[in-house]
């Protein structure tokens, strides 16, 4: 009777003791990084001396780290893979688009982009043709016609992330065409035409930014349902300038030393004109989801000063108006939006 007893917990130590070894090395591998990572750039072993050489040996899941100590870089690199692209400084870690057409295209879905200095692109600093990328911590100057291009997106889900990068000197600092669910947090645009142009799209959220310097902070274009929140909005010729966009939401943003807040332009016949337009090149979506009239959202933005009263906002409504602007520039408004609840101060960034 005691052996048995005996043979009974030796076999339940065996076998606690196999599931102890089973579940450490279960531990084991689930703290294993799920790529590998290659390096650019430095004096390790093995180092490749080119972005797209390295992006191009990758697998997905694999990260590439670019040495600052080897930059500048004189590349436009094609990303066709979800990967991780990393510099090693933001401020140092530069990459140069010499002129050429745009300096980092973005094709497959997942990728993360973070610490650069990318400038001097005839065209782009970043094209975004995929979903789910994240862009962080750049800083994009002197590319000329867009610091970051999220448009073309084949599905129009593009679930982008844009935060906490600097952009200069375009003329879009961010453009958002086609491009739903984008995430436009923490970023300082300044000094081009566009701070954030929003052509075409829904449902993004754009937060915590600052827009300054630029001949318009936000423009929106037949957008619709995008919620502005807690952006500082200075020192822009147009603060915020919509055309045919409806729904949208602008809440406890500051609005300072613009020539003009806001503005707004409403033609609803050429918005269904070019629904129908849509439709036939083959934009079911825009077709379809785009509702043509709504009213747009005013809600305790902070305007210029302590106001006491509602704040209205003026533009333009109809046809015949919308000529009298372009023809003799008489921005005199005949339609009216307003902000029932203005802030008495600036609020402070996220």
């Amino acid at each position: 009777m005691i052996k048995g007893w005996v043979s009974i917990v030796f076999v339940m130590l065996m076998i606690g003791s196999m599931l102890h070894v089973a579940a450490n090395q279960i531990s084991q591998r689930s703290s294993l990084p799920l790529g590998v990572t290659l390096y650019v750039g430095g004096d390790g072993p093995g180092n490749y001396t080119s972005i797209q050489g390295a992006v191009d040996a990758a697998a997905p899941g694999d990260t590439v780290f670019v040495y600052d100590e080897s930059a500048p870089y004189v590349e436009s690199v094609i990303i066709n893979k979800s990967i991780s692209l990393i510099g090693e400084r933001e401020s140092t870690t530069v990459l140069y688009g010499a002129h050429n057409y745009t300096v980092l295209t973005l094709t497959a879905d997942g990728v993360v982009v973070r610490n650069f200095t990318l400038r001097d692109a005839e065209s782009v600093g970043v094209s975004v043709r995929s979903n789910g990328d994240v862009l962080s911590h750049l800083t994009i100057m002197h590319c000329w016609r867009k610091g970051i291009d999220v448009s073309s997106i084949p599905t129009r889900f593009s679930s982008t992330s844009i935060s906490d990068c600097t952009i200069s000197y375009s003329q879009d600092g961010i453009y958002l065409k086609g491009a739903n669910d984008t995430v436009v947090e923490r970023n300082t645009v300044v000094s081009s035409e566009y701070g954030l142009a929003v052509v075409q799209s829904t449902r993004s959220t754009v937060i915590a930014n600052v827009f300054r310097s630029n001949v318009c902070g936000i423009g929106c274009s037949l957008s619709w349902n995008n919620s502005f929140a807690r952006n500082y909005i200075w020192n822009n010729t147009e603060g915020v300038y919509l055309l045919n966009a409806v729904k949208e939401r602008f809440v406890q943003n500051t609005f300072q030393g613009n020539f003009r807040d806001a503005w707004f332009l409403r033609i609803p016949f050429i918005a269904f004109v070019l629904k129908v337009q849509a439709a036939r090149d083959g934009d079911h979506y825009f077709a379809r989801s785009f509702p043509v009239v709504g009213t747009t959202t005013w809600s305790r933005n902070y305007w210029e000063k302590p106001r006491l009263l509602p704040y209205p906002v003026f533009g333009v409504r109809g046809i015949l108006s919308a000529i009298l602007v372009a023809e003799y520039g008489l921005y005199y408004g005949n339609s009216v939006m307003v902000d029932w609840l203005p802030a008495q101060t600036p609020y402070t960034p996220l």
